[in-house]
C-alpha cells in the first residue's frame, strides 16, 4: 500500500517537473526506473533466500527423521551384538571348563598309568629277585 502511494506521488512529481523542465523530468524518470530495478533485484534476492531457507529446513527435517530411524536401527543392532557377545563369552567359558576337566582326567589317567608302570616294574624286579633266591629243583 505504501509503495503504491509513494509511486503515485513520485509520478505526480515527475509529471509536474517534466512540464516545466523536460531534462530534469527525464532524469527523474531514469532515477525512478533505477530505483524500481534495485527494489526488484532486492525482492528477487529476498525471495530466493526465503526459498533456499525453506528448502534447507525441509531437507534438515527429512534428514533428522532419517537419522532418528538410523539411530534406532543401530541401537537395535548394538543390543543384538551385545547379546551375541555374551552368548559367545558363555560358550568360551564352558569350553574352557570342559578342557580343564579333560585335562584333569588325563592327568589322573597319566598318573594311574605311571603308578601302574612303576608297580609293574617293581613286581618284575621282585620276581627276578625271588627267582634268583629260589633254589632250583633238579
Amino acid at each position: 500500500m505504501r509503495e503504491a502511494i509513494y509511486a503515485a506521488v513520485f509520478d505526480e512529481l515527475i509529471a509536474s517537473v517534466g512540464r516545466d523542465q523536460p531534462k530534469r523530468g527525464g532524469l527523474l524518470r531514469r532515477a525512478q526506473a533505477e530505483a524500481r530495478m534495485t527494489i526488484d533485484a532486492y525482492r528477487t534476492v529476498f525471495e530466493s533466500s526465503i526459498d533456499f531457507g525453506s528448502r534447507k529446513l525441509r531437507e534438515a527435517v527429512e534428514t533428522k527423521g532419517d537419522l532418528d530411524e538410523r539411530i534406532a536401527t543401530l541401537d537395535s543392532e548394538i543390543s543384538a551384538l551385545r547379546a551375541n557377545v555374551v552368548e559367545l563369552q558363555n560358550l568360551c567359558e564352558s569350553l574352557e571348563y570342559r578342557e580343564e576337566q579333560k585335562a584333569k582326567v588325563y592327568e589322573v589317567k597319566d598318573k594311574e598309568e605311571v603308578d601302574l608302570a612303576t608297580e609293574k616294574q617293581q613286581l618284575e624286579e621282585l620276581l627276578t629277585v625271588l627267582r634268583l633266591s629260589k633254589p632250583e629243583k633238579k
